[in-house]
């Protein structure tokens, strides 16, 4: 039996959400170390952040950073992690 790299073992779908994924991990850390703006580098400047259960739209990344930036502001108090 001839050994076969992983690689040739991983279904084509998978391999196409690999660079995805690293995006979403990227955008994740950025948002977690509070750097913004790293996080808005991840989006293309026509971006749409829809949020239905608050009925607000927020269009291109001048307008999603502020959201953000606000979102940060107003949860600073709260503590993370356990106690």
């Amino acid at each position: 039996m001839l050994s076969v790299p992983w690689w040739e073992r991983v279904p084509p779908l998978i391999l196409r959400l690999i660079p995805n994924l690293a995006t979403v991990e990227a955008h994740f850390h950025s948002e977690a170390a509070n750097e913004v703006d790293e996080a808005l580098k991840l989006y293309t400047d026509d971006i749409v952040w829809e949020a239905p259960a608050r009925n607000m739209i927020f269009q291109g990344k001048e307008d999603v950073g502020n959201n953000y930036r606000k979102i940060r502001h107003s949860t600073s108090s709260i503590r993370r992690g356990a106690p």
